[in-house]
C-alpha cells in the first residue's frame, strides 16, 4: 500500500480478515440423497427416482452427468428473526428448488466471493424456529472447454484440432463438499466490501492523482498515532495519543499541520501538563511508552 503505514495497513489487513470469519455462522448439515443421470429431467421427473445417501467427500460426476439431491430442514430456534442461507457446495452448477418451486442456482467453485454463492440461496430474511423446508438440487458434473494462454480463460474464437485436450478425460470431475444452512451477517460483509475497496485503491491509485493532507505526522516509522479525539471536558481541545511499538528508546518529531493556540502533555485523565512550542514537539520516548498531547487549536 503507497499510502499506509505498515502499521495502519496491517489493522487494515487483520480488520478484513476478522470480517471474513463473521459472514456465515453454520448451524446444520444438509444431509442428501441422491442419484446420478446422463439425461436432463424435469423437476417432477426426478422425484419419482430411486435416490440413495450421499456423503459428503463423495466423488462423482462424468462428463456431462447430472447429480440430483434431496434433502429437508427444519430451523433450530437460533435461526429465529435471522437471515438463514444455505451453502450449498454440490461440486458443480447447481439449480435448487424449495418447497416445489423453482428458487435459485448455486454458482460452483469458480465464483470465490461468498455473498454470490451463499445469499443468492436465501431461504429467508427472516428465520421461523420450527420451520421446515424440502430441498431439490441438480447439480451439473461439467464438461470441458479449451482454455486460451493469451486470455487466462476460455477459448472465444477458433480452436485448432488436436490443440487441447481434455485433463479429465475419463475421470469424475466433481467431489460433493459439506452442505449446510446458517445465518448470514449482512452487516459485516457491507462492511468487509467497504474495506477490501480501500485495499485495492489504495494500491492502485496514483500518487499524482490523489493529494492528501494529514493534520498530524510523526517521524519515527516506531511511534503511532493511536488516538485523536476531542477532549472530554467539551472545551474544543483535541486530544492526540501516541505510542512506542517497538520496544526502543526514541526522540521524534510531532509535526501539527493545523493551526495550534498552544500544545501541553497531559496525563491519560487529560489534566494538563508541561507546556511545548507548537512549532517544535520534541518527544522521548521510553519502550513500550503512551504520551498523550492536549492541543488547543487558535480561534
Amino acid at each position: 500500500m503507497k499510502y499506509m503505514h505498515s502499521e495502519w495497513r496491517r489493522r487494515l489487513e487483520h480488520w478484513i480478515d476478522t470480517l471474513k470469519k463473521d459472514l456465515y455462522h453454520p448451524l446444520g448439515a444438509i444431509r442428501a440423497e441422491a442419484f446420478f443421470t446422463m439425461e436432463h429431467l424435469t423437476p417432477e421427473d426426478a422425484v419419482t427416482q430411486a435416490f440413495a445417501p450421499i456423503a459428503p467427500g463423495t466423488p462423482w460426476g462424468k462428463t456431462w452427468e447430472y447429480c440430483w439431491l434431496r434433502s429437508s430442514i427444519t430451523l433450530p430456534p437460533e435461526a429465529a428473526g435471522k437471515r438463514v442461507v444455505m451453502d450449498l457446495r454440490t461440486g458443480g452448477e447447481t439449480t435448487v428448488f424449495v418447497d416445489g418451486k423453482s428458487f435459485g442456482t448455486y454458482r460452483a467453485d469458480w465464483v470465490d466471493v461468498p455473498h454470490h454463492y451463499i445469499v443468492d440461496n436465501c431461504l429467508t430474511p427472516c428465520g421461523e424456529a420450527g420451520r421446515g423446508y424440502d430441498l431439490l438440487l441438480e447439480a451439473y458434473a461439467g464438461h470441458y472447454y479449451p482454455r486460451s494462454e493469451a486470455l487466462g480463460g476460455c477459448c472465444t474464437g477458433p480452436v485448432l484440432p488436436g490443440s487441447y485436450a481434455d485433463p479429465k478425460e475419463g475421470k469424475l470431475r466433481a467431489v460433493l463438499g459439506d452442505m449446510t444452512y446458517g445465518v448470514w451477517n449482512e452487516d459485516a460483509y457491507q462492511l468487509y466490501m467497504d474495506l477490501h475497496t480501500l485495499n485495492l485503491l489504495i494500491d492502485q491509485v496514483d500518487p499524482g492523482h490523489c493529494p492528501s493532507f494529514s493534520a498530524f505526522r510523526v517521524d519515527a516509522e516506531n511511534v503511532f498515532i493511536d488516538t485523536v479525539k476531542p477532549a472530554e471536558d467539551g472545551s474544543g481541545d483535541i486530544i492526540l495519543r501516541l505510542y512506542e511499538a517497538k520496544r526502543a528508546d526514541t526522540v521524534c518529531h510531532v509535526t501539527l499541520n493545523i493551526p495550534a493556540a498552544s500544545v501541553c502533555l497531559c496525563d491519560l485523565l487529560e489534566n494538563a501538563g508541561e507546556s511545548l512550542d507548537p512549532r517544535h514537539i520534541a518527544l522521548r520516548f521510553h519502550p513500550f511508552e503512551v504520551k498523550t498531547l492536549r492541543i488547543t487549536p487558535a480561534q
